[in-house]
């Protein structure tokens, strides 16, 4: 799955990255293009849903301060590693930085 939409990217460039990052998770084209066109639409729900993020990947990329970049630049294995890291979700609130 491909991370959100950038805060400045296109729609043409979206698409273009979420058809290709979708390719292999979904063999019919229009369901690619539904899927991608559901996450352009809703790329700004996250700032209405208090700034949470929804997915495992929006955490991790918020938890441990990874840019679009360095996320879309990882390996799988090392997203996951950092996914899997992850304090349970309401658990990093709690928690006081130093």
């Amino acid at each position: 799955m491909p991370t959100p939409p950038k805060k400045d990217e296109t729609e043409e460039e979206f698409m273009a990255r979420c058809m290709s990052a979708v390719a292999d998770e979904y063999d019919s084209h229009d369901q690619r293009v539904a899927v991608c066109m559901n996450m352009w639409r809703d790329r700004d729900k996250k700032d209405k849903n208090l700034g949470e993020p929804k997915t495992d990947e929006e955490r991790a990329k918020n938890h441990f301060g990874i840019s679009d970049e360095e996320w879309d630049n990882m390996t799988p294995e090392e997203r996951q590693e950092k996914i899997d890291k992850l304090p349970p979700r309401g658990e990093a609130r709690k928690t006081v930085k130093p």
